[in-house]
């Protein structure tokens, strides 16, 4: 009697080889100063959308994007939170209710369609209602409790890179402190260094594929309006569009520059 024929193993039966199939998504993070069109700017990309929307700031918006984009309608979805940590009746059991409601609506919109976008709308409150479920009220968390928030916010990102669906985070800007040492008392304090950066998750940037910072250029000529432009940071997709500038540009325009020989259509 032979002997079965054992077949040699291969890379392929334990690993998963890299496609040259793109998605024609991009997971980014859209930071930059009040109005200088960074929820305009992905609300021009893949539909149907889904906002998360801590803001409240997309009324209005969507009469102008259709103008803009010169459509009829387009498949819009929000859904907003309440979140007011000043109030007296708010506590830790609230925010992890609001966590709670967040998470089971993302991963129904990632269950119910295959292309689209998630847009969370600001990434900074989102940001600060993970930590408030987590730790409690501010300056209760310890250093060390971090990695688990961190892992659970990050888990959300990579779920939504196992499909096809574009993601952008919206951060606010605060100013930057650092700690010095005052000459007269000799005691350490706090002073701002004039600089402005972005407020939220400050491990964001290594989740996501594309760094935007959005500015509005007011022109000084009357009755011309504003240039709104984002500037690149990293882009992991095309790394030729890295540190580079763009004005008035949509998420179908970028994403053509993005995935070179993608099609308008494929972003909207």
């Amino acid at each position: 009697m032979k002997a079965a024929k054992i077949e040699p193993e291969s890379l392929n039966d334990y690993f998963t080889r890299i496609e040259e199939r793109e998605p024609r998504r991009t997971i980014g993070r859209s930071f930059g100063e009040v109005g200088s069109g960074k929820t305009s700017f992905w609300l021009t990309g893949t539909a149907p959308i889904l906002v998360q929307s801590f803001d409240k700031g997309v009324e209005g918006l969507y009469r102008q994007l259709c103008e803009r984009l010169g459509v009829p309608e387009k498949e819009i979805f929000v859904t907003a939170y309440k979140w007011a940590p000043g109030r007296d009746d708010f506590d830790q059991a609230y925010a992890q209710s609001v966590r709670a409601t967040f998470e089971v609506d993302f991963y129904k919109f990632l269950e119910l369609t295959k292309r689209g976008t998630v847009l969370w709308d600001k990434e900074t409150d989102i940001w600060q209602m993970f930590r408030y479920a987590e730790f409690g009220a501010p300056n209760t968390e310890q250093r060390n409790d971090y990695a688990k928030l961190y892992a659970r916010y990050a888990a959300l990102i990579d779920d939504l890179k196992d499909t096809d669906l574009s993601f952008g985070a919206i951060q606010a800007m605060k100013d930057e402190w650092e700690s010095y040492v005052n000459p007269k008392s000799g005691k350490r304090a706090g002073r701002s260094t004039g600089k402005r950066i972005p407020a939220g998750c400050d491990r964001l940037d290594e989740m996501v594929l594309t760094d935007l910072f959005h500015e509005r250029m007011v022109s000084e000529e009357e009755g011309r309006a504003s240039t709104f432009r984002i500037a690149t940071g990293k882009v992991r997709q095309n790394s030729r569009m890295q540190d580079q500038t763009f004005d008035n540009i949509t998420v179908a325009e970028f994403g053509q520059l993005l995935i070179p020989g993608s099609e308008a259509v494929e972003w909207f």
